[in-house]
């Protein structure tokens, strides 16, 4: 799941803080759609410390909003601080491995590569913080998924070739028995025509000896 920041006393101004607290209160209720307005009236306030962003990626991420929920986070790593960056890079990372699940029956290349991306950003949060139990386990997670997809799709592409190769071979005998048909056609057509041209021959012979 993806990790949403508490409003820091000091940090914001006071509109800010409450616009948070309320989004943070809903976001707990899961109503995401309203958390995340409050958060947006948070933005309002031009003294923030990037925490209305973060929080309202988090909302977003819940919407399946994947692409909006990308921006909010990078505009909070903006904000520079460390614990919002790693929370961030975790927060993205989550994000992309959905969106890789997300086209797992589909496209299993695009899906290797949003999961490789998701453990760019799992282990620039590790960089960051490296005690981190979540993202640890979600950059283990996430690396035995994608070994274990690479190896299907290997397995994948050999059972193709082998059915390629099979009906390649199939086909090619299949051609080889045409030609063989057609070469026998030809053979018992020139039989047929020598000896209609013999009969023709034998009849001339007879018609001369009258």
């Amino acid at each position: 799941s993806v990790m949403i920041v508490a409003a820091c006393a000091g940090s914001a101004h006071a509109g800010t803080k409450e616009d948070v607290k309320k989004g943070n209160a809903l976001y707990a209720q899961g109503n995401f759609t309203e958390a995340a307005r409050s958060y947006e009236q948070a933005q309002a306030g031009k003294l923030h410390d990037g925490i209305p962003n973060f929080n309202l990626g988090a909302a977003l991420y819940k919407k399946n909003s994947y692409e909006r929920a990308i921006e909010q986070f990078n505009k909070a790593i903006a904000a520079g601080r460390i614990r919002m960056i790693a929370a961030a890079d975790y927060n993205i990372g989550n994000v992309y491995y959905r969106l890789g699940i997300a086209q797992a029956e589909k496209d299993i290349k695009k899906t290797q590569d949003r999961l490789e991306t998701a453990l760019k950003f799992y282990k620039r949060s590790l960089d960051l913080v490296p005690g981190d139990r979540n993202t640890k386990y979600n950059y283990e997670f996430v690396s035995r998924l994608l070994d274990h997809l690479k190896q299907q799709h290997q397995e994948d592409k050999k059972q193709e070739q082998q059915k390629q190769d099979q009906d390649k071979k199939k086909q090619d005998q299949k051609n080889n028995q045409d030609q063989q048909q057609k070469d026998q056609q030809k053979k018992d057509q020139q039989q047929q025509d020598q000896k209609q041209e013999e009969q023709k021959e034998d009849q001339q012979d007879q018609q001369q000896q009258k």
